[in-house]
């Protein structure tokens, strides 16, 4: 019996492309370890069974690093809760050694990846969205917005209101995204509402 990355990988042997890319990516809440990192590996493990059967591949990572922090990461001090629902890559190095939170979790783990024969492309998540890689997928979603929220209302028990967009804005006074509410938009500009109290605009391409 094949091992299913086997099966995978002959799957993707009949695409007519020049060459594959198999993506992965990471959250970066705190220490990457094993549990939230395996998606690299199965990544590497699809990539190299293209390459033993002749076929050209490669693997790109993406941190995931315009996420919300949702909880303090042991060991950080409970004084990083004023950080909750922050961008990770708007809060500071908890050391002071990196330029980043983003940096001082992520520099290890790929560092360690080199132990392991991993050759990749890393991108970052908020870089992607600061330099527009997204705007056009954004416009597309705002546009079909009343069909996404639909498609969510089938399988939620209190519905999304009419007025709801899938989009989340940082918000320019308590710089949180997971408190925002957007309601309306005109092109690119998004109009929302904060949990704490702040209701204002933004452009997608800021």
């Amino acid at each position: 019996m094949r091992h299913w990355i086997e099966r995978i990988a002959d799957e993707l042997k009949e695409w007519k492309v020049d060459k594959h890319v198999v993506a992965s990516g990471t959250s970066i809440s705190g220490s990457i370890h094993i549990g939230n990192s395996c998606d690299v590996f199965i990544a590497n493990a699809v990539s190299k069974a293209l390459v033993n059967k002749a076929i050209s591949s490669k693997i790109i990572w993406i941190a995931d690093d315009h996420d919300p922090l949702r909880k303090v990461p042991y060991p950080l001090p409970k004084s990083y809760e004023k950080y909750l629902g922050v961008p990770y890559s708007q809060i500071p190095c908890p050391e002071g050694c990196c330029d980043s939170f983003v940096e001082h979790f992520q520099k290890p783990f790929l560092d360690t990846l080199v132990d392991f024969g991993i050759e990749l492309e890393t991108y970052s998540g908020a870089e992607m969205y600061k330099n527009g890689l997204y705007d056009d997928y954004i416009r597309l979603s705002l546009e079909k917005a009343p069909k996404i929220r639909e498609i969510f209302n089938r399988y939620r028990r209190n519905p999304l209101k009419e007025d709801w967009l899938p989009y989340n804005p940082i918000c320019n006074d308590c710089g949180r995204v997971n408190t925002t509410y957007a309601y309306e938009h005109d092109g690119d500009k998004i109009y929302y509402t904060c949990q704490c109290g702040f209701k204002g605009d933004m452009d997608i391409k800021s």
